[in-house]
């Protein structure tokens, strides 16, 4: 993949977090259709975890979805990742019918949503 590709601007977004030295994030939004986007690779290094970085690329990310005209933002996630489950609700997430049919692995997924 050659980035920014899909998360490019003006529907898309890559978005990094930063410390004085290092990333310690990055969160991606990606279009669906004119009136949904969907989040991707939502990633905290260990080190940085706990210390609001993930909260910040993503309320960072709600808010670029809005100016960018998005009706709605939807993720999925592993069943398995409490932690990510509870910062998306503490954000207004909710769970959701699954958009995209199981296949081996995603069989463990969860979607969400999060109308804006």
């Amino acid at each position: 993949m050659q980035l920014p590709g899909a998360y490019a601007p003006p529907r898309g977004r890559l978005l990094l977090g930063l410390t004085e030295t290092q990333v310690a994030g990055m969160v991606a939004l990606q279009p669906v259709d004119a009136l949904i986007g969907e989040i991707k690779r939502l990633y905290v290094r260990p080190a940085a975890r706990r210390q609001g970085v993930g909260r910040g690329l993503l309320v960072a990310l709600i808010e670029a979805a809005r100016q960018a005209g998005y009706a709605a933002l939807r993720l999925e996630t592993l069943e398995a990742m409490h932690g990510a489950h509870a910062l998306y609700r503490s954000l207004g997430f909710q769970e959701v019918e699954r958009f995209r049919p199981p296949t081996g692995d995603d069989d463990r997924t969860i979607s969400m949503a999060l109308w804006l």
